[in-house]
């Protein structure tokens, strides 16, 4: 149907007032939300472009079709350019057609490309003649049809989703296995979350504890950590709405992104407790809305109950920390008392011994005397032995070396001391500044094992060794000695280290250090997460 004379200057300028309409409203948003509208602008300015050519068509030089190429450059960019808007500004309600639009226009671009290339190229091998080629390159399409189409679908979905090609679940699964609970386990959470999603940022901010706040983030994408901005208000996780504000209690390190960009809030309540707060930051130029911010939601029960338990380790952490400074404190008084009172007693008696015996020397020529006197010599020796005892078994209470969290010198101290008694220890071991009741435990539990090793072991040398793996801090001692015997009862020795080594939530295992029948030798493994340290 022809139009009207004037009709296409209407339109035209119709469309030069929808540009500028476009371009002022840009101009109006914030940055984030600004993505795919200079392209729709575009696309709109070629259409008016080429309805204002249609009316000057008369004026303009022969030959030259201006309005049919503009019309057609303007019908190739405008649905891309409001492809370009629905995915830029992620309008998931058209999510599912544009993807599904998506899949279907690449894979028939992708077919007949296909069959164009095998028929030309089977064409140029077979005779002028044969039907071979346009059959051979249909059979072949229709045996890669799904595959093509799979595969498509594959990349159409992490475009539009992002999510590393993974679902939700199994990356959330697959960072789980990996830690030990806790925070670590909120970090694996928001890890998860963020790269399932396609977000920049996601924290989860704990806020059940009872000793302040507790974030726990992940930094995933194209955003190195969460704006440092001032707290914001959170929304319900029913119906979640971004927020204008940024991150909340807990400081960000690093590098920020821009403080405009504003996250998903959403609450995470446990019936009617508020337990932890969810930031979702997007990527640059995007929003979180939508399909993200309705998993979002889905969520939040369960990233409640994961924030409570994450609270609840760390209140069991803190409560065997407080019965180790608890135990520490009692060891430290009973350092005290034998080191300053019964030690000192000890020290009077076999004074008072030895003052005994020189009240006997003048007279030791009688019988009675002499065997009294050697009585007291013995007595004289076995109290000074006792006082001996006494002030090392104060030395392995609590060292006092130990009072600043330094490991390293209260070792080179129990070197120095079995040494003395034939033993030759060697220690292997950085620098190491631990939490004090940490420390006290961790050597608690290594001067129990070589004490062990002086007694039973049947050697004269052993190795005590502290080490930073990837799983935190291990100290192990080992010997080549007879080993462990099977079946061999729990000794009270075994069971101190045990009970130091659950005081502050570390892994305990004996075993033997080789898998031979003949003097397996021993090894003592203790091994520190990295939230002792």
């Amino acid at each position: 149907m022809a139009l009207g004379p004037g009709l296409p200057a209407v339109l035209a300028v119709l469309g030069f007032a929808a540009t500028a309409g476009v371009l002022a409203r840009r101009r109006a948003l914030p940055p984030w939300q600004r993505h795919g509208l200079g392209w729709l602008a575009v696309g709109t300015l070629l259409h008016a472009l080429a309805l204002l050519g249609s009316t000057l068509d008369p004026v303009l030089p022969r030959g030259v079709p201006v309005a049919p190429l503009l019309m057609l450059a303007a019908q190739a960019f405008l649905p891309a350019s409001v492809l370009v808007l629905v995915l830029r500004q992620r309008l998931w309600g058209l999510a599912h057609t544009v993807r599904q639009t998506l899949v279907w226009a690449l894979t028939t671009g992708l077919l007949i490309g296909g069959y164009a290339l095998g028929v030309v190229t089977l064409g140029s091998l077979l005779p002028a003649t044969s039907v071979l080629p346009e059959v051979l390159t249909t059979a072949a399409l229709a045996a890669v049809f799904h595959p093509v189409r799979q595969w498509v679908q594959r990349r159409v979905d992490r475009l539009v989703h992002g999510g590393g090609g993974q679902p939700l679940i199994r990356q959330v699964a697959d960072r789980l296995r990996d830690v030990d609970g806790g925070m670590q386990m909120l970090d694996a959470v928001a890890d998860g979350i963020a790269d399932s999603l396609g977000l920049a940022t996601v924290t989860i901010t704990v806020t059940g504890n009872p000793g302040g706040w507790l974030p726990a983030q992940w930094l995933s994408g194209a955003c190195p950590s969460p704006p440092s901005t001032g707290p914001g208000p959170a929304v319900p996780a029913t119906g979640p709405t971004p927020s204008t504000s940024a991150t909340g209690p807990g400081r960000a390190h690093g590098s920020t992104t821009s403080g405009t960009v504003p996250p998903l809030t959403i609450r995470l309540v446990a019936g009617d407790r508020l337990v932890g707060v969810l930031r979702a930051w997007p990527r640059t130029g995007e929003r979180v809305a939508g399909r993200a911010a309705s998993v979002l939601a889905d969520l939040a029960p369960v990233l409640a109950a994961l924030a409570e338990l994450a609270v609840a380790q760390q209140a069991l952490q803190r409560s065997r920390l407080q019965l180790a400074r608890g135990r520490d404190e009692e060891r430290r008084k009973l350092r005290r008392d034998l080191h300053d009172d019964l030690g000192p007693v000890l020290s009077g008696v076999s004074l008072g011994l030895a003052a005994g015996r020189n009240m006997l020397r003048p007279h030791r020529h009688l019988p009675a005397v002499a065997a009294a006197d050697d009585l007291l010599e013995r007595l004289v020796a076995e109290v000074d032995r006792q006082t001996v005892a006494v002030r090392d078994n104060a030395r392995d209470l609590l060292p006092p070396l130990l009072d600043d969290g330094a490991l390293r010198p209260a070792l080179e101290r129990l070197r120095q001391r079995y040494a003395d008694a034939g033993l030759l220890l060697r220690v292997r071991s950085p620098e190491v500044n631990l939490p004090e009741p940490v420390a006290t435990a961790v050597y608690g539990i290594v001067a129990e094992a070589v004490r062990n090793v002086h007694r039973h072991a049947d050697v004269d040398s052993c190795t005590v060794e502290v080490t930073n793996g990837p799983e935190g801090l291990e100290v192990s001692v080992v010997d080549e000695g007879r080993g462990i015997a099977p079946g061999a009862a729990v000794g009270v020795g075994t069971r101190s280290m045990q009970e130091r080594a659950e005081g502050i939530s570390a892994d305990l295992s004996i075993g033997p250090l080789h898998a031979r029948p003949v003097r397996p030798g021993t090894r003592v493994r203790l091994l520190l997460p990295g939230s002792l340290r």
